[in-house]
């Protein structure tokens, strides 16, 4: 008699206990669309090449967050985030115009903090910061795919229009390492050093989400 009791009063703790959840509104999904500058690298200057870089052009973003809100002020995400650039080379030639040279789809995978200000529980500014992989993805069979580390941070505003559904506007800067190559500098004694310098890459996503919380 006293597990039954026992087991049917834990039972009503676990049902109570989900309720709550579900009223706070823990979880939260997120689509995105927006627009993404482009971005731009070298390449290297030892190879005999008519461009001097790659250039990722700007357009059309879209994606998916999938959130979890720790208490009022933090949430957390992962996040996916497509766009479809076209590669161009930057001509070495003064003057000259860029070469077209191949479509490629760009993804982000990203683990993202985000931190909320104020008291106003229905519009709140926030701030996002995160890391993951870039993935490129060229429409060539002469390259293959390519998978890089990036970060970002960035700000935002969030508005709630009741407690399961609202709007929220992001401005985020983030950066891919594309690689690491050897350059020659010359310190402040007049020293020449071969150095390892990294190269990144850096665009910004501009973007509105609508927010479901359940």
């Amino acid at each position: 008699m006293k597990r039954t009791a026992f087991l049917v009063f834990a039972g009503l703790l676990v049902l109570g206990a989900a309720s709550a959840w579900a009223e706070e509104g823990r979880f939260v999904i997120a689509p995105a669309a927006g627009y993404r500058t482009s971005g731009s690298f070298g390449v290297r200057a030892d190879i005999d090449l008519p461009i001097s870089g790659v250039r990722l052009t700007d357009g059309f973003a879209y994606g998916l967050a999938l959130g979890y809100r720790v208490n009022p002020n933090m949430a957390v995400e992962v996040l996916w985030a497509h766009s479809d650039p076209c590669a161009e080379g930057i001509s070495n030639i003064p003057g000259s115009p860029d070469i077209e040279l191949f479509d490629v789809d760009e993804d982000q995978f990203h683990a993202n903090f985000l931190f909320y200000f104020g008291s106003n529980k229905m519009f709140r500014p926030f701030f996002i910061t995160g890391l993951g992989l870039t993935a490129f993805n060229p429409r060539t069979e002469d390259l293959g795919n390519e998978m890089r580390f990036s970060w970002n941070l960035g700000l935002g505003l969030e508005k709630m229009f009741t407690d399961k559904i609202g709007v929220r506007a992001t401005a985020k800067w983030f950066t891919t390492y594309i690689n690491t190559r050897d350059e020659w500098m010359i310190d402040w004694w007049g020293n020449l050093w071969l150095v390892p310098v990294s190269q990144y890459m850096p665009q910004w996503d501009f973007t509105g989400s609508l927010i479901f919380r359940f």
